[in-house]
């Protein structure tokens, strides 16, 4: 192990390998370093948050200390395999700056060596991106499937995801016009429109990032006067609606 946390005290102290480890990655300076899987490496409580964060320190303190990139395997769990593809605490994904899962493709696949690698998380990067693999003694991208974004195409990309979201989000809207439901921009309110938007039926953003990816649609079609807030019900609730703008 690299690190186990001290019973009496709650901190992850490092222990001699992790000592070793990185005198051998200071000596051989690898651009690269794969590590063993999350469970094995570090004696701690895989759902405590605060120690999540700790163990990520340790690795980061190597990363940024040795110029290096790590890759730390971990196993999905039960439930992540039916959502985000994640196990234990938050902070594990919360704290690293990309994460991809590994997976089969859909069930009507019935190659049994078919895999896809897709993005999860990308700080300043798109997600979502899959890349079709194969195993033939090694996972395989097909030749077409390898090709590098370039600068422009990051960008149209990019476009079209804030695009696709400022549609999702006017779509919603729409059906919450039609309902005589009441959203807010507040993001503290109970009724605020990201919010009650990523968790109806029928969205297409679902979840934390689906959440995030409307509430700054929302921002954008604010500033494009797309929409506006609107006062409603008792002057002294101080309370307002968001409204599409009538052209």
């Amino acid at each position: 192990m690299l690190a186990c946390v001290s019973p009496k005290t709650g901190i992850v102290k490092t222990l001699p390998l992790f000592d070793s480890l990185r005198l051998m990655i200071d000596d051989f300076k690898p651009e690269l370093v794969i590590i063993g899987n999350r469970v094995n490496i570090f004696g701690v409580n895989q759902n405590d948050d605060a120690q999540a964060r700790q163990c990520l320190g340790i690795l980061n303190s190597l990363i940024i200390g040795c110029k290096t990139t790590i890759i730390m395997p971990s196993h999905v769990s039960v439930r992540g395999m039916q959502s985000d593809g994640t196990s234990g605490s938050v902070q594990w994904s919360n704290g690293c700056r990309q994460r991809l899962l590994l997976k089969r493709p859909d069930e009507d696949e019935t190659d049994s060596n078919a895999r896809v690698l897709e993005v999860k998380k990308a700080n300043w990067g798109p997600t979502g991106l899959q890349l079709p693999l194969h195993w033939d003694g090694v996972f395989v991208a097909d030749a077409e499937n390898i090709k590098k974004l370039s600068g422009a195409e990051r960008v149209q990309r990019e476009k079209n995801e804030k695009q696709k979201a400022e549609d999702e989000f006017m779509t919603m809207l729409s059906k919450a016009e039609a309902r005589g439901i009441n959203v807010s921009a507040n993001p503290t309110a109970r009724n605020n429109a990201a919010t009650i938007f990523s968790e109806t039926a029928g969205c297409k953003f679902k979840g934390k990032k689906g959440r995030s990816a409307l509430a700054a649609a929302m921002d954008r079609l604010f500033e494009e006067k797309s929409i506006c807030a609107v006062p409603y019900g008792a002057p002294s609730d101080k309370t307002y609606r968001v409204e599409r703008v009538k052209k």
